[in-house]
């Protein structure tokens, strides 16, 4: 009898046991899917707080699209170009300083002394590009004229032939060339010469008729600004800054057949000026 109970009761153990079992495994199946899938949404939640914290990444430029800043700049296939201007119209009074000078003891004729002026000054319109060729390298150009707001366009009497043109396009600064951070620039067309460059700066009248060209960079004794120019058929070196210094060298071949320098320049409407410039 006691052999029958104890073999009763071992049986119940077993059957609870096995039950017991049976329903851990579906308990324990499904905490592992749960903590597997808490362990997804983490991973999920790292990702997006690094999104966040990681800057917006811009997205590509579109074609002939305004670049953002103060600058007209557009970027245009592949590259940049900005266009840019000046004006800067003024009424002056204007003095020769001859007004009761006498010429062979008569007085010196013409409207002498002030004279009331209106004047363009440099006002000017210009484009200016540049697109990368390598990874320090870039071609530039520009492109740049003077505008007449009160002066009238057109031929210029200053020229012994009268065929020099005043305000016509390309009249100003206008190169193509190629630069670099490193290495500086070089650049072909018509530019200031390095003395204009380097002293227009110290210049309080600057681009005003009251401007120094009358009595400094001048050789020649009549109002030919030799040394501050703008000098056409040139080439030149400008380096890049080093410790807040840089220099520029400029040359102009003169393209003149004449041995003093009596004919123009070829392909030059009026002279111009030295035959060659350092």
């Amino acid at each position: 009898m006691i052999f029958q109970k104890r073999s009763l009761a071992l049986v119940c153990s077993l059957a609870l046991a096995v039950m017991g079992s049976a329903r851990a495994d579906p308990a324990s199946d499904m905490q592992e899917k749960l903590d597997a899938l808490q362990k997804q949404i983490q991973e999920l939640q790292a990702q997006m707080a690094a999104m966040k914290k990681s800057p917006e990444q811009a997205a590509p430029p579109t074609a002939n699209q305004m670049k953002p800043g103060n600058d007209l700049t557009f970027q245009v296939g592949g590259g940049e170009v900005t266009i840019y201007g000046h004006a800067d119209v003024s009424l002056d009074s204007q003095t020769n300083g001859m007004s009761g000078f006498l010429n062979g003891g008569l007085p010196v004729t013409g409207n002498n002394g002030w004279l009331a002026d209106i004047s363009s000054n440099l006002s000017f319109f210009g484009i200016r590009g540049e697109r990368a060729v390598d990874k320090d390298l870039k071609g530039v150009f520009q492109f740049e004229t003077e505008v007449a707001y009160a002066a009238t366009p057109g031929a210029s009497d200053q020229g012994t032939d009268g065929t020099a043109q005043k305000f016509s396009l390309g009249s100003r600064n206008s190169y193509v060339g190629l630069q670099s951070k490193t290495l500086g620039a070089i650049k072909l067309g018509k530019t200031d010469t390095p003395y204009k460059t380097s002293t227009g700066r110290l210049d309080p009248f600057a681009n005003t008729p009251g401007d120094y060209n009358a009595i400094m960079g001048n050789s020649g004794g009549d109002n030919r600004t030799e040394f501050d120019a703008r000098l056409p058929h040139s080439i030149w070196y400008e380096s890049p800054k080093t410790g807040g210094f840089s220099f520029g060298a400029l040359f102009s071949p003169g393209q003149n057949r004449s041995t003093d320098s009596g004919l123009y320049a070829q392909g030059e409407p009026d002279c111009a000026g030295v035959r060659d410039y350092f």
